[in-house]
């Protein structure tokens, strides 16, 4: 039998982010690519209209700005993820701990809609309870379920012993097209409710409840 493998999103499950941050991240990076200040504005105003507007699929938020080009598509992540890590940028206190003891139990991966080296970056000696870390440089983001394919051929596991642990609702969509068990988090970016009407295989409302997966 293959050992199972659990494939972790980063931000809102590994590491800490916010409404907050998501939408300074977003205002910065509108203002920027439309090139005048509070372009934003055009979306939505605040915290509230921005979660109003806001779709967890980054690529259509990119798109309803007019931001296709591969260039421009580029910026934009870089300039979310520079905002954030002029906020706040690390992973969670209990993640040490709990990643040791699952990498004992089962093979561990991160699939993440930002580049792969902020997962190396933060994690520092933790990187090597992973046997892949694959970013945005290396597949399409979430929902598409590439990530999840190029992490199950690397490692050569079963799909059916594989479950990818998120906090939003592209990657539970990620994985049901990819045909392996989901998991959702109570702690991290997504409603908590929208995310149980997905239907998830497995629901943490504890980081310690991922020890009983």
């Amino acid at each position: 039998m293959h050992k199972k493998l659990i494939i972790f999103d980063f931000d809102g499950v590994l590491c800490w982010i916010n409404k907050e941050q998501v939408f300074e991240g977003y205002r910065v990076w509108i203002d920027d690519f439309l090139g005048k200040k509070e372009s934003y504005r055009k979306f939505f105003i605040d915290l509230d209209s921005f979660m109003a507007w806001y779709n967890y699929d980054i690529e259509k938020n990119l798109k309803i700005v007019g931001c296709v080009k591969k260039k421009d598509i580029e910026r934009a992540h870089d300039m979310f993820l520079e905002t954030i890590c002029d906020k706040k940028d690390e992973i969670f206190p209990w993640v040490g701990d709990i990643i040791k003891i699952l990498s004992k139990r089962y093979k561990l991966a991160i699939l993440t809609a930002n580049s792969g080296d902020r997962p190396v970056k933060l994690l520092g000696d933790l990187t090597s309870c992973f046997c892949s870390i694959v970013g945005r440089e290396d597949a399409p983001i979430k929902p598409s379920p590439e990530g999840v394919y190029r992490i199950l051929r690397k490692l050569g596991a079963d799909p059916v012993n594989t479950v990818i642990i998120g906090d939003t609702i592209v990657d539970v969509q990620a994985g049901k097209i990819a045909g392996i068990r989901t998991g959702v988090v109570k702690w991290g970016f997504g409603e908590w409710n929208h995310l149980l009407s997905l239907d998830p295989d497995y629901r943490f409302k504890k980081p310690k409840d991922l020890l009983f997966l």
